[in-house]
């Protein structure tokens, strides 16, 4: 599975290498005002992950990809700006891994920190999947009302 799942990242970076970027300073810029307008200063995007389901369970470790929804799938990592234009993405982790073990296993976990991803006060706005991490937001379950545009605007921007 994972053999395969190489080879598809590949070619999918090899196409789309120059479609599938993190933003510049000035993008991220954009993104960040386009966000402050719904509320979220300093957000630069929204960070998912989504099971992908296989057609069949794979042979080697193919207990591991099969997933709380009773399928055999592969855990994706997602992050999109408010165009819904995918800046960052991370396959290959069995869909029994949750979200935030895909998002410390993927490249982009070591640099969340880095300037050269985010300027002062920027972030990405992720669901209570996810943990408070230097430049990582996630909504709580408490106090409720205040965070309730969090379950909302999120799903309006990335689904479609």
């Amino acid at each position: 599975m994972v053999n395969y799942t190489n080879r598809v990242m590949t070619a999918l970076e090899s196409a789309m290498g120059h479609e599938i970027a993190w933003p510049d300073r000035q993008e991220r810029a954009v993104n960040s005002a386009h966000f402050a307008g719904l509320g979220f200063p300093g957000c630069i995007g929204l960070v998912d992950g989504t099971l992908v389901k296989l057609s069949q369970r794979p042979r080697d470790d193919g207990e591991t990809y099969f997933d709380r929804k009773s399928n055999y799938s592969m855990n994706v990592q997602v992050i999109c700006d408010q165009n819904k234009r995918v800046i960052y993405f991370f396959a290959g982790m069995p869909g029994s891994c949750h979200d935030l073990t895909c998002l410390r296993r993927s490249s982009l976990w070591g640099r969340l920190g880095s300037a050269q991803l985010f300027d002062n006060g920027q972030y990405l706005l992720g669901d209570s999947g996810y943990i408070l991490w230097i430049a990582l937001f996630a909504r709580t379950r408490e106090p409720v009302a205040t965070w309730t545009r969090l379950i909302s605007i999120p799903v309006l921007l990335m689904r479609e």
